[in-house]
């Protein structure tokens, strides 16, 4: 080492004082080699730590709130409550024009007991004897006795209009209305009463009725001769019940008058539907018969309903 220190002309604390110089200048770069190890490797162990925490969070507690969409995202809609049922009808009359709803009240039925197939005649103006039809339909009604929806296309609003509503054994009532644009309720959202007592379904109420109904007096779902038009109250059995409604009636008919038909041919319509369902008539005019005018007509026995329209 003194060798090589007098060859370089040096003193000894000149000499280490060279190769301390040397050490420091080679540390630097490995210095700084490890510091960054060290770093990345701190950064890695936290971010797996996180990882690991976040995890056990997820499994300890899951989230039960949805992630927040921003507005601007087209998922944004997704987050929009679903409409309800009155919304979907508001929607469905403005995008298919005015419709109407009607509630019954079938004398003698239960409340909870409605459900049948009821004629309804729309005619310009207010009530009249002998109607002419704009607008025709039969409607399954549900047994709620609540029907909305039924079209009223192709009606002026703001002009009055009267509904005629039968049912299959009972006679028509009539409820005048001012046709709004979008939607109208009947006889101001009330149910509409109408009178039970007409099995034979020409629009009155008498001893033809009482005859139709002491024909079967007894008689249950299961007989041969039942009639389910005739138990009014809808028990299962045509017994006194019934007929005191037919007693109570007797004479009474209806607000259209009494329906006369020379053959099974029925009216056109047109009809929209919301809730339960409408079946539009169909067919052409009939010639008249005696005891009054013609009026377009189709009984069934089944179904045990009229529709119909007077001859034009």
């Amino acid at each position: 080492m003194q060798d090589f220190a007098d060859k370089l002309n040096l003193t000894r604390n000149q000499l280490f004082g060279l190769i301390g110089f040397v050490v420091i200048l080679l540390s630097i770069p490995l210095s700084f080699s490890l510091a960054r190890s060290s770093q990345v490797f701190r950064s890695r162990a936290d971010e797996l730590k996180k990882t690991a925490t976040s995890s056990a969070q997820i499994k300890k507690s899951p989230v039960t709130q949805p992630l927040e969409v921003p507005a601007t995202s087209p998922l944004s809609e997704l987050e929009q409550p679903a409409p309800t049922p009155d919304a979907l009808a508001s929607s469905l009359n403005t995008a298919f024009g005015p419709t109407l709803n009607v509630k019954i009240n079938l004398e003698g039925r239960p409340a909870g007991d409605q459900s049948a197939k009821v004629f309804i005649g729309i005619a310009q103006g207010t009530p009249t004897g002998k109607p002419t039809y704009v607008l025709s339909f039969t409607v399954d009604f549900p047994a709620s006795g609540e029907f909305k929806g039924l079209s009223l296309a192709g009606l002026n609003p703001g002009s009055t209009y009267t509904a005629y509503v039968k049912g299959p054994a009972q006679i028509d009532s009539s409820s005048t209305f001012t046709m709004s644009p979008t939607e109208t309720n009947l006889n101001n959202n009330l149910a509409l009463l109408l009178l039970s007592g007409d099995l034979n379904e020409d629009n009155t109420i008498n001893s033809a009725d009482y005859t139709v109904a002491k024909a079967i007096y007894g008689a249950t779902a299961s007989s041969a001769n039942w009639n389910a038009r005739a138990d009014l109250n809808q028990d299962g059995v045509i017994n006194n019940l019934d007929l005191v409604y037919i007693t109570k009636n007797t004479g009474k008919t209806g607000a259209s008058s009494i329906w006369y038909s020379s053959q099974p041919v029925a009216s056109g319509s047109a009809s929209l539907t919301t809730s339960g369902s409408a079946t539009p008539a169909t067919g052409g005019p009939a010639t008249g018969t005696t005891g009054g005018p013609a009026r377009n007509a189709s009984y069934s026995d089944a179904g045990g309903y009229w529709f119909w329209m007077p001859a034009i």
